[in-house]
């Protein structure tokens, strides 16, 4: 009796027909997601007319390889439309006249602010912006205000912006100011979505994805784009990267060109120590291990770099001593840390304390031989309150 009022309360059994269709129809929906997934994570060299023109590009002396996991933003892409058009920056007129560099020519009658001799140049840097929030454009735009009170010949975004199209573009138009626009790709971009949204946002900017060498008379600037981790681009198969091949074949490229020699780039060389700019939380050094070396061999004298927030406003000089803010040094190693409008923990903020950082930038002054830097940083908060711009002791 018990037995048969508990299959009463149970009610009748699953019926056989329905079960085989769900099973059926959940099957159906796990292989179309499945599809689209391998369909949305494809590598561009999958599609014949998709293929990044600054992948299959060879530099001069590269062979055949196997198909990349990135996009090799540090090759010399093929000259293009975009490319033909004159920059400036400084006192000179620049023309791609090969693949991926740029040189220059005195220009005439040049009607922008005063600048300094040829072997000088001023330069205002930020990297990781990330989403195109409204508290990040209002920061940006005080950022803007002291990279003109500082009178900088360029702005240099060192990538991690917004990786949507719309809010790549309202990023990089909040940095045109009277200067030049250098901008790069980095952890968060892919290669053609970030060169058309710098093409949309600025078309006078030079873009560091195609064009990685600026050779001026008495000062050469690189561009490192991407990220040396394949696996952490949020882009995939479609992000910049590069490898130790990648860096020889830039090496190769920078031969004939003047020093010192001054690199930008995302990610940061392996440092040693507390010190270094690639200090993480937990205490370890995260930069690329392949990166220091290639410094010392392109005698890159000068280098400025993003991604790690956290050692925001650490300099040191190449043998890794530190350095101050505002003092002239024959060798220069800079993190600026991140420029996302949203309050942070960064350089030195213990977070029992309370104190958040805003917005972090610098600026970088090369003359001759010589160096020098002032962090800028805007917003942010102490025990709850609103933090102003402030700037480090040895501002110029």
């Amino acid at each position: 009796m018990h037995r048969a009022l508990a299959d009463r309360d149970q009610g009748p059994g699953p019926d056989p027909n329905r079960a085989r269709g769900f099973r059926l129809a959940r099957s159906a929906a796990l292989g179309l997601l499945l599809a689209a997934t391998l369909a949305c994570t494809r590598s561009p060299a999958a599609d014949a007319g998709g293929e990044q023109a600054s992948a299959r590009a060879p530099a001069a002396g590269g062979g055949g390889e196997s198909a990349a996991s990135f996009v090799r933003c540090t090759r010399a892409a093929p000259i293009g439309d975009a490319d033909t058009a004159p920059r400036r920056l400084g006192t000179f007129e620049l023309l791609t006249l090969r693949a991926g560099q740029l040189e220059p020519r005195p220009s005439a009658g040049w009607s922008g602010q005063p600048r300094r001799s040829a072997g000088s140049l001023r330069l205002g840097v930020l990297a990781d912006t990330h989403e195109a929030l409204p508290q990040t454009l209002a920061q940006l735009a005080r950022l803007v205000d002291r990279f003109a009170a500082a009178r900088v010949d360029a702005v240099a975004v060192l990538g991690g912006i917004d990786s949507a199209f719309v809010g790549a573009v309202r990023i990089l138009r909040a940095l045109r100011g009277p200067w030049t626009l250098l901008a790069l790709a980095g952890d968060r971009s892919s290669a053609e979505g970030f060169q058309a949204a710098l093409r949309h946002a600025d078309p006078a900017a030079i873009d560091l994805t195609r064009t990685q060498i600026v050779a001026l008379p008495a000062l050469t600037v690189i561009g490192v784009a991407g990220y040396h981790l394949p696996h952490h681009a949020l882009a995939g198969a479609q992000g910049c990267g590069y490898d130790a091949a990648d860096l020889a074949l830039l090496g190769a490229r920078l031969r004939g060109t003047a020093r010192p020699r001054l690199l930008l780039a995302h990610g940061p060389p392996r440092g040693r120590g507390p010190d270094a700019v690639d200090r993480a939380w937990g205490a370890i050094n995260i930069g690329d291990p392949a990166l220091r070396p290639w410094i010392a061999s392109a005698e890159v004298r000068f280098g400025v770099f993003g991604h790690v927030h956290e050692a925001a406003g650490r300099a040191t000089r190449l043998d890794g001593s530190p350095l101050a803010p505002g003092v002239w040094s024959d060798s220069l190693l800079l993190q600026v840390g991140s420029s996302d409008g949203l309050p942070h923990h960064q350089r030195a903020n213990d977070p029992s304390t309370g104190e958040w950082s805003g917005a972090t930038a610098a600026v970088i002054e090369i003359d001759g031989e010589r160096a020098r830097y002032a962090m800028i940083t805007v917003g942010g908060t102490k025990g709850g309150a609103h933090a102003g711009t402030s700037s480090q002791p040895g501002a110029f």
